[in-house]
């Protein structure tokens, strides 16, 4: 006798779910396939991001590869910049790269000692 274990047999509504998963599957790939390298740059230089910060410069139509550079490049001199500070600027028309680097530079040439001194004998 050949009967089918109702435990295997497959519902209606079983290709569907399939198809759902299937397309939410596709959809995770791509998300994290998009930001895997960038995260993964942010990740190994120590200057930690998270996806969510990702997904959202994305959103707000911000390049991703330049935020997270500045940010890297940053962190890795010493400066305290974070993801919005840097996308914030962007949007507000302002080069993130040459502010970022001309804070560098006046961190390696101590001038914000120079501007402290400067604001007590004022």
């Amino acid at each position: 006798m050949n009967t089918i274990n109702p435990v295997f047999a497959l519902s209606p509504l079983m290709p569907l779910l399939l198809g759902i998963g299937a397309v939410l599957l596709l959809v995770g790939a791509i998300i994290l396939g998009n930001f895997a390298m960038v995260y993964i740059r942010a990740l190994f230089s120590g200057a930690k991001v998270t996806i969510t910060e990702l997904i959202a410069l994305r959103l707000r139509s911000v390049p991703v590869g330049l935020i997270v550079d500045s940010r890297i490049a940053g962190v890795k001199s010493g400066l305290l910049v974070s993801i919005d500070d840097l996308s914030t600027h962007f949007l507000a028309g302002g080069n993130v790269q040459m502010v970022v680097l001309a804070l560098i530079a006046a961190r390696k040439a101590d001038f914000t000692s120079f501007l402290t001194a400067r604001a007590r004998l004022i």
